[in-house]
């Protein structure tokens, strides 16, 4: 990534304006509106430094804050889903094919493609666990945003493009902070409790049956 773009993608996720970064660490406003549209760029050395500095800024952003119900993280897409189509992307008949949302990581994608699986597409809305994802799976679509606000019929219709015609595994990986004994902060009205919803938005959608394993006071949860 040049230096540009991963300037303000690190300004956005400190939540830094171009003015207020440059106010807070002293360089002037038209030297960082120049590094920010291409037109200069600065030594290596210097580039090194910003990019160590706003890093820093969004780890102390991201500090446990035990007067916060529900940690946010800076990492956290609350912006438009983004999409990503590989343009190489191509299906072979035959295959067997699955979805992975709320992949993480993508712990299930590889563990399933050990299997003889194919991910043909994941969704998560924290940055580092798509772009991990992405990584191991550069060939399949993904999706960094809120599963809240990605239809699962339009997702359908791009794999169907790209010759998916079916799916035969739908995996998730649902949040279960609200009712996990390990977190402090468990709350039943916890919005991320009822995430599965959503999930089953898209069972209807891609597949015919499935199985959810459940998590202690998941099932007992009102």
């Amino acid at each position: 990534m040049i230096f540009r773009d991963k300037l303000k993608e690190l300004m956005k996720q400190a939540k830094l304006s171009q003015r207020s970064f440059a106010s807070k660490y002293s360089i002037p406003t038209q030297t960082v509106e120049q590094w920010c549209a291409g037109t200069r760029t600065p030594p290596v050395y210097v580039q090194g430094f910003v990019v160590r500095e706003l890093e820093r800024e969004i780890r102390n952003q991201n500090v446990w804050n035990n007067e916060n119900p529900v940690e946010k993280s800076s990492y956290i897409n609350e912006d438009a889903p983004k999409f990503y189509f590989p343009s190489d992307f191509s299906a072979s008949r035959g295959s067997l094919f699955m979805l992975d949302l709320f992949c993480g990581a993508g712990g299930f994608s590889v563990g399933a493609s050990w299997a003889g699986f194919t991910p043909v597409f994941g969704l998560d809305y924290y940055m580092p666990a798509i772009d991990t994802w992405r990584k191991h799976h550069p060939q399949a679509t993904s999706c960094l945003g809120d599963i809240r606000q990605v239809d699962p019929a339009e997702i359908k219709a791009k794999l169907v493009e790209a010759g998916v015609d079916h799916i035969n595994l739908c995996t998730a990986g649902i949040p279960c902070q609200g009712f996990s004994h390990g977190n402090r902060k468990r709350a039943e009205e916890d919005e991320r409790n009822f995430l599965f919803i959503e999930f089953m938005r898209y069972i209807k959608v891609f597949c015919d049956s499935f199985r959810v394993f459940n998590i202690r006071r998941k099932r007992t949860a009102r």
